[in-house]
């Protein structure tokens, strides 16, 4: 395999330490951690930005994303562990890190109103998107909105709250303008279509049936379904991903 094949391998969970492994000039089949050391370079150097062929444009493109919360993680927060369906592969990780304490309100239950969620590839902690801001839950309070970076912490988009009939959230372009996806749907049932412009709904499902159920049976967990239709290589995906994955989060 080609060295980036090897490295996006190492990324998405698929190569590990005891894979065994063979090349040219060796007698025998080895760990890959007896040879690591020899990519580690190519690791550090190697372009992880959301361009054709890169690791990271590998994972956004794909149509299904499973969730499974994070383990030891307390109910209500946004840290999730997500896996492709087919070979069911860590490809991503959602974690809710403490937001600067300058300027940080708490609501009347005493919890923060403000937000600062990574999500990022495993073994590396790179940046996919990240998710800054405040957001009340209460519909019919000060708006809020909450600011959406890329994986070079460029912001791409301002997430608002909806008035719940029937948008609950709204993605916005950066002049807060245009609407670039609306979210609409229960909390409740976790159950949401994802409209936009150009292609068709998105959905989420906690009932999914489709390749890897077995890894999402736990209360909790969910599906993401992206359409074929949604351009590749459109900031919309990440946007949405995060928006997606921080929910629960933000309304409840």
């Amino acid at each position: 395999m080609e060295d980036e094949i090897i490295h996006a391998f190492v990324e998405q969970g698929i190569l590990t330490d005891s894979t065994y492994v063979w090349k040219e000039g060796l007698t025998e089949w080895v760990f890959f951690e007896s040879i690591k050391e020899q990519y580690v370079s190519l690791q550090e150097t190697f372009d992880l930005g959301f361009q054709e062929g890169s690791p990271l444009w590998e994972i956004l493109n794909h149509e299904t994303f499973l969730v499974k919360r994070a383990l030891d993680t307390p109910e209500g927060t946004a840290d999730f562990d997500v896996f492709e369906p087919e070979m069911g592969a860590l490809i991503l990780e959602c974690r809710e890190v403490m937001p600067e304490l300058k300027g940080v309100r708490k609501n009347f239950s005493g919890r923060l109103d403000s937000y600062n969620i990574v999500l990022r590839l495993p073994h590396t902690g790179h940046q996919v998107a990240r998710l800054s801001g405040r957001f009340p839950r209460a519909f019919g309070l000060s708006p809020g909105k909450v600011s959406i970076y890329n994986d070079e912490d460029q912001l791409i988009g301002i997430l608002k709250k909806g008035n719940g009939r029937p948008d609950l959230v709204i993605l916005y372009s950066l002049d807060e303008q245009v609407r670039l996806v609306s979210v609409r749907g229960s909390v409740e049932d976790w159950d949401f279509q994802i409209i936009g412009a150009g292609f068709s709904p998105m959905t989420t499902s906690r009932n999914w049936d489709g390749d890897g159920k077995e890894l999402i049976t736990e209360d909790g967990n969910f599906a993401i379904v992206f359409p074929s239709t949604m351009p590749h290589n459109d900031p919309i995906r990440e946007m949405t991903l995060i928006t997606m994955l921080s929910l629960e989060r933000l309304l409840l």
